[in-house]
């Protein structure tokens, strides 16, 4: 899986660790239209972005606190709730 590079700008650590899970996942055996429409999608489409408007680069940074902020934004209710039966 090759890194996302736009505008001959520098990966974050963070998009540097989505490629490599990317990656893992596709060394696993998962295919590629599940890598690219599943998890491709959520972690380039939805998460890093929400990372970078949240100011978060590192790994470091994306601490629990971090997560709960972005499942309010992203997460089904039901889901948030616990209530999914």
């Amino acid at each position: 899986m090759a890194v996302r590079v736009l505008d001959g700008a520098v990966p974050s650590h963070l998009e540097r660790l989505v490629d490599d899970y990317l990656a893992h996942c596709a060394a696993r055996g998962l295919s590629q239209r599940t890598l690219t429409n599943s998890y491709g999608y959520a972690l380039h489409d939805v998460f890093l972005p929400w990372c970078s408007s949240q100011g978060l680069g590192d790994v470091s940074q994306t601490l629990v606190r971090s997560g709960e902020n972005f499942c309010p934004n992203f997460c089904p209710s039901e889901l948030i709730a616990g209530d999914l039966s």
